[in-house]
C-alpha cells in the first residue's frame, strides 16, 4: 500500500499539477492519515513543494498547515501540532470563516488538554467561545462550556467545573440542531464517568437517565441504529456499575441484563466496559472470559502488542487471580503488565526525542527561508539606495543611513538565531547520546551508524582543533574507505567532509569569542584553521558576519 502511494505521488508530479489531481492528492490524504500518518506526511510535503514550485496556489498555504497539524496529532506530536495550527491561525481567511475557525481552535483546545497545559486550553477555550457566542452557533457553545467544565476539574476547582457542565447541558438540551444530540450523548457519558470519579453516585445516575430518555429520542428519529446500539452499551454497562456501587444489586443486574443484548456487548470496546461490574459483582469466572477473550483479541487485531490497552487487560487480569487466590499467576500478569508499562515508557521518551528533532529541523528551514528573504530584500533596498544616490545626494545620505541601521537590526537577529542554533545543536547531541546510553537502541542505518562512530570519535578526542586533521586519516580509524564515510556524512548532515570539520571549528569559535576579548588570529589558531584568512572567510561565508560584528553585537 505505501509503494502505491509513493507511485501515486510520482505520478502526479509527472503529470503536472492540475485543479484536478490537486483535489485528487487532498482526498487521499485524509483518506490515509488515520491508517498511516507517515505516508499521509509525505503525500502532504509533495502537496506542499508543488505548491511552492507554481506561480499561484491552487490550494491555499493554510489548507496544508491544518492538515498537517492534525496528522501530528494523531502521531502524538502535539508540539508540532499547535505549532502548525497557530501558523494556520495567522491566515485572514482562517480567522474570517467559522468553519476553519472552530476546527482550528478545537484541535489546539484538545492538544493542550491532552498535555495537561490546561492554562493555554482555557486561554483558547475562552476564544472559542467568544467566537461561537458571536456566531450563535449553539454546538460550539455548548461544547465549549463543556471543555472549560473539563479543565477545571482537572485543576481541582470541582464545584466550578459542575456549574459550567450545567451550563452546557442546558444550551444543549434546548437546542434546535440535531447534530447537537450526539455532542449531549457524549457529554452526558462524560459527566457520569467524572461524578462517579468525584463519589456522586446519586447525580451520575440522574445524568445516566436523562440519557437513557435522549436515546430513546433520538431511535424514533431513526436512521442511527448502529450508533443507537454503541451509546446504549455504554450507558446500560455504566448503570450497572454505579447501581451495584449503591448497593441496589438487583437493578444494576436487571442493567447488565439489558447491556447483554446489545450487539456492542460483544465487541472488544463492550467487553472493557462490561468487566468493571462484573469484577465489583464477584462474577470471577465470568470476568476472566471477558479478559482471555479481550486479551485474544488485542492480539490478532494488534501486530503491535506494545498497548496499553494490553497493559490495564493484563493488570486486571492479575487483580482477578489475586481475588481468587492464584498468587502465580497473578503474579505472572502482574510482571508482564511491569514489562508493558516500562516498554511504553521507552515509546515516549523516544517519540519526544523524535518530536524534537523534527521541531529543530523545523525552525532550520524557516531560518534559511527568512536569510533568503533577507538576502533578496537586502539587494532590493541596495538598489533603492543607488538610485537615491544618483537623483539625490541627501536623499542617499538619509537612505545610507537608514541601511546602516538596519543592517546592525539584522546582525542582531543573526547573532540570536546563530546562537539558537547551537543551543539546540548541543542539546540534541546531549539528548541523543544520553538516550543511547540508557537504552542501547540498535541502528540498522549503516551510514548513520558510521557517522555517529566519526561524530563521537572528532568530538570526544577533539580532532577538528587540528589545523591538518585528513580524511583519510579518520577512514583509517574508522577502518571503512573514503565513499563510505563521504556517504555517512552526507546522509546525516548534508555535508562533505570539510564543511562538517569546520562547523564543529565554528562552534568552538563562537564559543571563545563570546568568552574573552582574545585577537581574531588567536581565536582562529585555538578552534582549528589554518589561518586567519581562511577562518574570516569562512565565517563570513556560514554567519553572514564577521567574528569581530559577531563578537560586538554578543557584548552589547
Amino acid at each position: 500500500m505505501r509503494c502505491f502511494y509513493l507511485l501515486y505521488c510520482l505520478w502526479v508530479i509527472c503529470c503536472g499539477f492540475t485543479e484536478e489531481n490537486t483535489k485528487d492528492l487532498l482526498y487521499k490524504i485524509r483518506e490515509i492519515k488515520y491508517r498511516d500518518p507517515q505516508m499521509a506526511l509525505v503525500l502532504l510535503d509533495s502537496l506542499r513543494q508543488m505548491e511552492e514550485s507554481n506561480h499561484f496556489q491552487r490550494v491555499p498555504e493554510f489548507r496544508i498547515d491544518i492538515a498537517q497539524g492534525q496528522i501530528y496529532q494523531i502521531m502524538r506530536l502535539d508540539q508540532l501540532a499547535v505549532r502548525f495550527w497557530e501558523k494556520a491561525l495567522q491566515a485572514d481567511s482562517v480567522r474570517v470563516r467559522d468553519a476553519y475557525f472552530f476546527t482550528v481552535l478545537n484541535g489546539i483546545v484538545n492538544v493542550y488538554y491532552r498535555m495537561a497545559d490546561y492554562e493555554n486550553a482555557l486561554e483558547y477555550c475562552l476564544l472559542l467561545l467568544e467566537r461561537g457566542e458571536k456566531s450563535g452557533d449553539e454546538w460550539s457553545i455548548g461544547d465549549c462550556y463543556f471543555m472549560i467544565g473539563q479543565i477545571e476539574w482537572q485543576i481541582g476547582r470541582k464545584e466550578q467545573a459542575y456549574r459550567d457542565f450545567k451550563k452546557a447541558l442546558n444550551i444543549l438540551e434546548n437546542g434546535k440542531n440535531p447534530g447537537t444530540k450526539k455532542l449531549l450523548s457524549y457529554v452526558y457519558g462524560e459527566i457520569m464517568t467524572m461524578a462517579d470519579a468525584d463519589g456522586r453516585f446519586s447525580y451520575a445516575l440522574e445524568i445516566g437517565t436523562l440519557r437513557e430518555k435522549l436515546l430513546r429520542e433520538m431511535e424514533e428519529l431513526g436512521g442511527q441504529e448502529g450508533y443507537i446500539d454503541q451509546q446504549r452499551g455504554y450507558l446500560y454497562a455504566k448503570l450497572a456499575y454505579l447501581y451495584q456501587k449503591e448497593g441496589k444489586c438487583r437493578l444494576a443486574g436487571s442493567y447488565f441484563e439489558k447491556f447483554e443484548k446489545t450487539h456492542f456487548a460483544t465487541t472488544l470496546e463492550g467487553r472493557e466496559y462490561g468487566f468493571p461490574y462484573l469484577k465489583n459483582a464477584g462474577q470471577y469466572e465470568k470476568a476472566l472470559c471477558f479478559l482471555r477473550d479481550m486479551r485474544r483479541e488485542y492480539e490478532v487485531m494488534k501486530k503491535d502488542t506494545i498497548d496499553i490497552n494490553m497493559r490495564v487487560c493484563y493488570e486486571n487480569l492479575s487483580e482477578i487471580y489475586a481475588d481468587l487466590g492464584q498468587c502465580r499467576k497473578a503474579y505472572h500478569f502482574l510482571k508482564r503488565a511491569l514489562v508493558l508499562a516500562d516498554s511504553l515508557q521507552e515509546r515516549q521518551q523516544r517519540s519526544r526525542i523524535t518530536e524534537m528533532s523534527v521541531l529543530y529541523s523545523v525552525k532550520e528551514k524557516e531560518k534559511r527561508i527568512q536569510e533568503q528573504e533577507g538576502i533578496i530584500k537586502k539587494k532590493q533596498t541596495f538598489i533603492g539606495r543607488l538610485f537615491g544616490f544618483v537623483s539625490v545626494g541627501i536623499i542617499m545620505l538619509i537612505g545610507v543611513g537608514i541601511y546602516a541601521n538596519r543592517m546592525k537590526n539584522k546582525n542582531r537577529i543573526l547573532v540570536g538565531k546563530i546562537e539558537e542554533g547551537i543551543h539546540y545543536r548541543q542539546m540534541l547531541r546531549r539528548i541523543g547520546m544520553l538516550y543511547k546510553g540508557e537504552h542501547k537502541i540498535q541502528v540498522n542505518c549503516k551510514e548513520r551508524e558510521l557517522f555517529e562512530n566519526l561524530d563521537r570519535l572528532v568530538v570526544m578526542e577533539r580532532l577538528f582543533l587540528r589545523p591538518n586533521l585528513t580524511r583519510d586519516e579518520m577512514v583509517s580509524r574508522l577502518c571503512t574507505n573514503k565513499n563510505q564515510l563521504a556517504n555517512a556524512i552526507r546522509f546525516c548532515t548534508g555535508q562533505n567532509f570539510t564543511e562538517y570539520i569546520n562547523s564543529l571549528r565554528l562552534e568552538c569559535a563562537l564559543k571563545i569569542l563570546t568568552e574573552g576579548n582574545e585577537k581574531i588570529e588567536v581565536v582562529a589558531e585555538r578552534s582549528g584553521f589554518g589561518s586567519a584568512r581562511s577562518f574570516y572567510r569562512i565565517f563570513k561565508d556560514y554567519f553572514g558576519l564577521s567574528p569581530a560584528e559577531y563578537r560586538h553585537f554578543c557584548s552589547k
